[in-house]
């Protein structure tokens, strides 16, 4: 069974975030930012799953230090409601984004 975790306003991911879905409720737009190692030493090989499930757009950035890995043509975005992406712990530091982007 998968966690949930709603939110409706920015959020920085924790440990505790690994293999839970985060899903964004809310009407504005919101930011899921994914913090560097040194902050939350989430395990490489984790998933996070974010999901829009309201109007607000939803943006995931990654912390100073932190690479993510997205698609040629795309960009960091939620591509709308309803729509879901995965994140996947690579290295220490680096992030590969997957799923139901907005394209760039």
């Amino acid at each position: 069974m998968t966690a949930i975790n709603d939110k409706t306003a920015n959020y920085t991911l924790v440990v505790a975030d690994a293999g839970k879905l985060i899903q964004s409720t809310a009407t504005g737009a919101i930011t899921i930012t994914v913090p560097d190692n040194a902050t939350a030493a989430i395990p490489i090989g984790s998933i996070v799953y974010l999901a829009q499930d309201n109007t607000g757009s939803v943006t995931v950035s990654g912390a100073a230090g932190v690479t993510s890995k997205i698609p040629t043509g795309y960009q960091g975005v939620i591509a709308g409601r309803h729509s879901m992406v995965s994140l996947i712990k690579i290295a220490t530091n680096t992030w590969r984004l997957v799923g139901d982007l907005l394209v760039a």
